[in-house]
């Protein structure tokens, strides 16, 4: 009868333990599902923001092209504007030496 009764427990722990684990199994595969769907979700954005680093670099380089050519047309305006000056005062020294002197009236 005591081994009847051990025995009856040890079969109702281990039913417990298999109901347990049955349970704990359920939400392992719960849990791999989601870590699943996580994946391909993390695999989609990473493709994404690939796609977007590479569209930021692009768009840096042609940034460089563009600073560089801003450089270059300022850089022409300033010799052009010098030249301009350069040569307003040279006109200006000869129509000078061309207008006859007047002399300043006294007050």
């Amino acid at each position: 009868m005591k081994d009847r009764m051990a025995i009856d427990m040890a079969t109702k722990r281990f039913e417990r333990l298999e109901k347990a684990q049955r349970g704990t199994h359920d939400r392992l595969e719960k849990v791999e599902d989601t870590l699943g769907r996580v994946a391909d979700i993390l695999e989609s954005h990473t493709a994404h923001y690939q796609r977007i680093e590479n569209a930021l670099f692009a768009v840096s380089d042609r940034v460089d092209l563009l600073a560089d050519r801003v450089d270059r047309l300022a850089t022409a305006i300033i010799r052009g504007r010098t030249q301009d000056l350069e040569g307003f005062a040279e006109h200006e020294r000869r129509l000078r030496a061309l207008e006859p002197k007047r002399p300043r009236k006294r007050r």
